[in-house]
């Protein structure tokens, strides 16, 4: 797919979770229940300030992909907590990209399975340039995240895979 096919594939999606969102506003103020329309108005200006933030990543790959991975979670009821700590050092090196979004999908795939999903994603410098953190319930007992993450371990980005009782609770990986 070229650029600008992607493009509009992903203006497209873009649009259509947008007017999703709309519609489900609407349908709670047609029922009269404004408080639960704030609820979910919250969540869907949350779910835009994640994206937001995703999308300054670098490389614009990263980006993209960051954000169809975090699409990808919601759609299976798992809305991640991106915790996206600074200066990164620099880009992202372009082949690590896959592997990354890979990484963040197939974790959300392994917490949707719980009855309450829980997953953090930190991402951050480290003492080696970049930083990856996973943080949820069910991340550290799947071992296909074990050997995704080994692999890019090797390719020289460091991850962690933490239950959720883990990290230092500030944001940092």
């Amino acid at each position: 797919m070229g650029p600008a096919a992607t493009a509009l594939a992903v203006m497209r999606e873009q649009r259509h979770r947008f007017l999703n969102h709309l519609q489900v506003l609407s349908g709670w103020l047609q029922l009269g229940d404004p408080a639960q329309a704030a609820r979910y108005l919250d969540r869907a200006v949350a779910e835009l300030q994640a994206e937001g933030a995703l999308s300054r990543l670098e490389p614009p790959e990263l980006a993209l992909a960051l954000v169809r991975a975090h699409w990808a979670a919601l759609d299976l009821g798992v809305a991640i907590r991106w915790q996206l700590a600074g200066p990164l050092p620099g880009p992202l090196p372009l082949e690590l990209v896959p592997g990354v979004a890979g990484l963040v999908e197939r974790a959300a795939a392994a917490e949707a399975r719980r009855p309450a999903p829980d997953l953090t994603v930190a991402i951050g410098p480290g003492p080696a340039g970049w930083e990856l953190v996973l943080r949820g319930p069910a991340v550290p007992a799947d071992p296909e995240l074990a050997a995704m993450a080994r692999r890019l371990g090797e390719a020289g980005l460091p991850v962690r895979l933490e239950g959720a009782e883990a990290g230092d609770g500030q944001g940092r990986p």
